[in-house]
């Protein structure tokens, strides 16, 4: 693309006037370097003469460039075709946000409404939980304890019964606590089942 007057003088403004590589031996610009600066590789010496006729090594005032044309105005029946399209895109991208946002509220109904199902089934196995298995009270626990542990000496001492009656022998059975207080020593280091003397 051709440099236009402003690259050119621009371009003629970075000169140095000090660097001889910028300048021929007639001190006019050299082209190469103005080539490069603005841009423009068919550069040539009539246009840099049109742009700025009396710069020079020696003479380095500008001319002020040009006023540039400004672009032309956009018919309005151009503009009224570019309004209509940007609305057109813009109601298109607000009703797709729209169809976006109820499918979201849909997806998020459904969620709720499974999430909602599984609260009751989690509540319903908990009744059957507590109807299968009644919690008790500690009273409660400690009567189960002692009953079991009743239950337990009284079939130990039905079997110890048993067992004498098996071999003869009438006399009555000791219990088990009974057992372990009689093999206890007393205060005069004697069997409780030994005289005192």
């Amino acid at each position: 693309m051709p440099a236009s007057q402003r690259q050119i003088i621009d371009a003629l403004g970075k000169l140095d006037p000090e660097a001889d590589a910028h300048w021929t031996q007639t001190g006019l610009p050299r082209l190469e370097v103005l080539q490069q600066s603005a841009g423009d590789p068919e550069l040539s010496r009539s246009d840099v003469n049109a742009a700025a006729p009396d710069f020079n090594r020696e003479n380095l005032q500008l001319p002020p460039p040009e006023a540039e044309e400004p672009a032309p105005p956009i018919e309005s029946d151009e503009r009224a075709d570019i309004a209509k399209q940007v609305r057109t895109e813009i109601r298109q991208r607000m009703s797709d946000c729209e169809v976006k946002a109820q499918e979201l509220l849909t997806e998020i109904t459904e969620l709720q409404t499974e999430r909602d199902e599984q609260l009751r089934e989690r509540d319903r196995l908990l009744t059957e939980y507590d109807s299968r298995f009644p919690k008790l009270s500690h009273g409660e626990q400690m009567r189960n304890w002692l009953d079991k542990t009743n239950q337990h000496r009284m079939d130990e001492a039905l079997r110890l019964r048993a067992v004498r009656a098996a071999l003869g022998d009438d006399a009555p059975v000791a219990s088990t606590l009974d057992r372990a207080m009689a093999g206890k020593v007393n205060p005069f280091n004697k069997r409780r089942d030994q005289p005192v003397q």
